[in-house]
């Protein structure tokens, strides 16, 4: 997949650090790490030896010694490309840009999914896309452009104020907290995912919808497999825990 590949190259000359190796993949040691060691020039003893204690089929490091970096991610799609403007809608105010069949849009010109969810998640890592919130009963027309024109909106100060909301340690919490109450048997959502995000953020710039942020991320990470327009795939550490 793109945004693994990407993943492998993501660092530079940094990925011989074992440390930096693991924290751009979920602070886990699984089944594929050796062989993705090898590939990024990176020790793998030296991998294996930041873990406490290691437990097949997946250790995922604690967050004294690892944090779980936020993803880098490339995407082809413009989000001011032609082919996807045509899919905006104005809010009711008449002002901003928010997705209205933006998955049609995708699909219509023959993407895969995995395009589609990298496109999301470099929008909202850029700051060119948001789905926001600022309070626990709103409900935006769609995912927000907040660039060109389209960042002329009444909520411009809130999301400016947000922005800085999505962190290293930020994503770090997220995914060790929902990791810790979804079970790996069960490849369903989360419900409490909601109040879980709501909760990490300071109250002075909440984005109740953060949640859908960090979910895109964490796929978009890889620790969601086999994820396709038909199949919503299947959690994996440190995105879930084993029974």
């Amino acid at each position: 997949m793109r945004w693994l590949a990407a993943l492998a190259l993501s660092a530079g000359a940094a990925q011989a650090d074992p440390l930096a190796f693991l924290e751009a993949r979920g602070c886990t040691i699984g089944p594929q790490t050796e062989a993705q060691a090898e590939a990024a020039g990176v020790d793998y003893a030296a991998v294996e030896a930041l873990a406490p204690a290691l437990t097949p089929p997946y250790t995922v490091l604690p967050p004294e010694t690892c944090t779980i970096r936020l993803p880098e991610v490339q995407s082809d799609w413009l989000v001011l490309s032609p082919t996807l403007l045509r899919s905006y809608q104005t809010g009711e105010d008449g002002r901003g840009c928010y997705f209205g069949d933006t998955v049609g849009a995708f699909r219509a010109e023959g993407a895969s999914f995995e395009a589609y969810l990298a496109f999301l998640a470099a929008g909202f890592l850029s700051g060119e896309l948001r789905y926001f919130a600022d309070n626990p009963l709103g409900t935006p027309p769609g995912i927000q452009v907040t660039v060109g024109t389209c960042g002329d909106t009444e909520n411009r100060a809130a999301l400016d104020a947000y922005a800085a909301a999505l962190t290293d340690e930020l994503f770090d919490q997220y995914v060790r907290a929902k990791g810790a109450e979804q079970s790996c048997a069960d490849p369903g959502f989360t419900p409490k995912a909601t109040d879980l995000a709501a909760s990490l953020q300071d109250s002075a710039s909440v984005n109740y919808l953060l949640w859908f942020e960090l979910d895109i991320l964490a796929w978009a990470s890889g620790f969601r497999t086999g994820m396709s327009w038909t199949d919503r795939g299947t959690p994996i550490p440190p995105l879930c825990h084993l029974p």
